[in-house]
């Protein structure tokens, strides 16, 4: 499975139904520069 692909694709189809999200987690920490190893998204 590709990361980004599926990512791109969960974001697409919460925008096209107007549904309001957040990335939580260890992805999110990235935007923060804080490295930690995840092998899943997390969505508030």
């Amino acid at each position: 499975m590709n990361f980004l692909s599926t990512f791109e694709l969960v974001i697409n189809e919460f925008k096209k139904h107007s549904i309001d999200f957040a990335v939580i987690g260890g992805l999110a920490l990235h935007q923060f520069g804080v490295m930690r190893a995840t092998n899943d998204i997390d969505f508030f």
